[in-house]
């Protein structure tokens, strides 16, 4: 559904340190919203119209919410795609979730697509990890191929004496294994998609700071091969895969400058601020079922930092007095992540 209006409420599920600039932003677009936060914070209710702390899996409460919005956009990549599916407030298609959810689904999508992925196996237990380990060779990666609340993380494998605790992982589910690369460069694309078309983002370069903080950058100094090559993955997953509102791609750069995508994310992260409120615009946009903003691509000047609290107050004095630094911090404290600082060089 899109025919949404003025001073209709908008149902947004699942807790991001980036909710709190969303939710201001659709208020100021004359947008009531409500929230269903995992987390149970205090300091996010004050920003909405209607507040409900629930887990993910409880479907009752979450119908609960529902039932009290107009419409619904999720930013939870743990959300169950078929309690989606049967409920036709939410604006967005669930497919998506199927490629975040699943790795062996998305790999076998990227295959299709003629996108390169690392190279990987299934593991099922030590004896597969054993001898898998000998064609994919380390360092590797253990990845769970499903996504959920319980269990998402992963683990690099260095040498022999890690498959030790890889084989605990391994009573846990179902696991890929895949080559890992370190000291990768690693770029993200973000594509807003509208049930009218989708604007793509100019590539973003990430790395991290002196003090081990996550940068950004427009910078990304690519040759125009590898720039239309990092592009052309975004508008095949753009015009493949149903959805309305932003999602990231990620990618990187391995050994004779192959392109690898390493997946793809609903969550937003800092990044976006880049381009302002562009990325929330469009988000906009595509609820309301209109044409969607390009994205410039003429400021590859930009730099943005994140800031932990370990620094906070060396950047806010470092940066004060200077005119094309733009001096960001939130105000959501549940998040170890304290703030940003944007940089026109």
């Amino acid at each position: 559904m899109n025919d949404i209006k003025l001073g209709d409420s908008i149902g947004i599920i699942g807790s991001d340190v980036l909710n709190i600039d969303l939710i201001i932003f659709l208020r100021s677009h004359g947008l009531r919203v409500n929230l269903y936060d995992e987390t149970n914070s205090d300091n996010v209710a004050k920003y909405v119209d209607y507040y409900q702390h629930g887990s993910i899996d409880s479907f009752e409460t979450l119908n609960d919410f529902i039932d009290k919005s107009d419409c619904v956009i999720y930013n939870s990549e743990l959300i169950n795609a078929d309690f989606i599916r049967k409920n036709d407030k939410f604006i967005q298609e669930s497919k998506i979730l199927d490629f975040i959810q699943d790795r062996v689904i998305a790999k076998t999508l990227f295959k299709q697509l003629n996108i390169n992925t690392a190279p990987y196996v299934t593991v099922l237990n030590d004896d597969d990890l054993k001898q898998e380990i000998k064609e994919i060779g380390f360092p590797a990666v253990l990845r769970p191929i499903q996504k959920n609340a319980t269990f998402a993380k992963e683990f690099v494998l260095r040498n022999v004496d890690d498959l030790l605790h890889a084989n605990k992982l391994l009573k846990l589910g179902t696991f890929i294994l895949e080559a890992y690369l370190d000291n990768k460069k690693e770029y993200a694309t973000i594509v807003s998609k509208g049930k009218r078309g989708f604007q793509i983002s100019p590539i973003i370069n990430e790395g991290t700071n002196e003090n081990d903080n996550p940068l950004f950058s427009l910078n990304t100094n690519l040759t125009s091969e590898v720039f239309e090559e990092l592009q052309s993955i975004a508008r095949k997953l753009a015009l493949n895969i149903k959805y309305v509102g932003p999602f990231i791609i990620y990618t990187y750069i391995g050994p004779n400058d192959l392109i690898y995508l390493d997946h793809l994310s609903i969550k937003l992260n800092s990044s976006i601020n880049l381009f302002d409120d562009l990325v929330f615009e469009n988000y906009l946009r595509g609820i309301l079922d209109a044409k969607l903003v390009p994205y410039r691509f003429d400021n590859h000047d930009k730099k943005l930092c994140e800031i932990d609290s370990s620094n906070r107050n060396n950047v806010f004095k470092q940066y004060l007095q200077d005119e094309n630094t733009k001096l960001h911090f939130y105000q959501d404290n549940r998040f170890s992540l304290n703030g940003y600082f944007l940089k026109n060089n």
